[in-house]
């Protein structure tokens, strides 16, 4: 983020008065766009991680072991919402959630 926000401020400093021209502005517009898009890249990849899912002893809320952006596990409990009926699972290899 301080690579970015570097890189922003260097670029407004470039557009408010150039002192190299044109193309050193826009090769930070670039720098900075590819930051942002790499950033939303990972923190999408990062967010489909799952090693473990549990379902708790209530039945509405799944416990989800997850790999974070830096690759280090983190545990979040999600709430289910409607999760009471037997409908076959859309789980990979998984025929029916029971408990």
């Amino acid at each position: 983020m301080v690579f970015i926000a570097g890189n922003t401020f260097l670029l407004i400093l470039e557009v408010t008065s150039p002192f190299f021209g044109y193309w050193h502005g826009m090769s930070l517009l670039t720098t900075v766009l590819l930051n942002l898009l790499g950033s939303r890249m990972l923190n999408h990849y990062s967010s489909r991680m799952i090693n473990n899912m549990w379902l708790l002893r209530d039945g509405k809320h799944v416990e989800v072991e997850l790999m974070n952006a830096f690759f280090l596990p983190q545990t979040k409990r999600f709430a289910i919402r409607n999760f009471g009926y037997y409908e076959p699972s859309r789980v990979y290899n998984v025929n029916l959630f029971t408990y």
